[in-house]
């Protein structure tokens, strides 16, 4: 099986939520609670095995505050900067 860009996003964008919520000092069964989520899928987001819905994902900005979510984004971005259009190298 083929590992897509849009894999290698949702790998990322699992990674730094992981981050994020480590921080923040709270278990994935808080985040899931928070977001009326089941914990299980919180992991599968982290692990980037399943998509975060986005109501979720604006969820979790407007649930760690300001200097987390620019550090979420500034992550992500920087990553899809370093992605080489010309050559296909990436993440």
């Amino acid at each position: 099986m083929e590992i897509t860009e849009e894999d290698k996003f949702r790998v990322q964008l699992g990674f730094e939520i992981r981050n994020i919520r480590e921080k923040m000092g709270i278990t994935q069964e808080q985040l899931g609670e928070c977001l009326r989520i089941d914990s299980a899928y919180i992991s599968k987001i982290e692990r980037g095995i399943k998509p975060i819905p986005l109501q979720s994902l604006f969820e979790i900005f407007a649930f760690c505050g300001e200097e987390s979510v620019n550090e979420l984004l500034i992550n992500i971005i920087n990553k899809v900067k370093d992605y080489d259009c010309y050559n296909g190298k990436n993440w």
